[in-house]
């Protein structure tokens, strides 16, 4: 994966998160500058970050309790969607 296709990625973790640049900051241990920077391109996403923050995509896909803040309010999101589609609702 290139530096490009790295930021892509890591903005659309963020959004798919349902987190802002504090909270990933807050996350990863680093300046929501940082994050900025990370989101810009300025500075290439380190691995373990995208790891982090996939990670926790997993765990607000799965629905996991264990999660607080923004990431769990996204995790009760998904969940009811997915119920309302499982109870045959089709959004027309």
């Amino acid at each position: 994966m290139n530096r490009d296709e790295a930021t892509a990625i890591f903005r659309s973790l963020m959004t798919l998160c349902g987190l802002d640049s504090t909270a990933v900051g807050q996350i990863l241990g680093i300046h929501r500058v940082n994050v900025r920077h990370r989101m810009s391109g300025y500075t290439a996403v380190k691995p373990e970050e995208m790891d982090a923050l996939a990670d926790l995509w997993r765990r607000i896909d799965a629905g996991d309790d264990a999660l607080t803040g923004a990431a769990a309010e996204h995790a009760r999101a998904i969940q009811w969607v997915r119920e309302r589609v499982r109870n045959g609702h089709k959004g027309d």
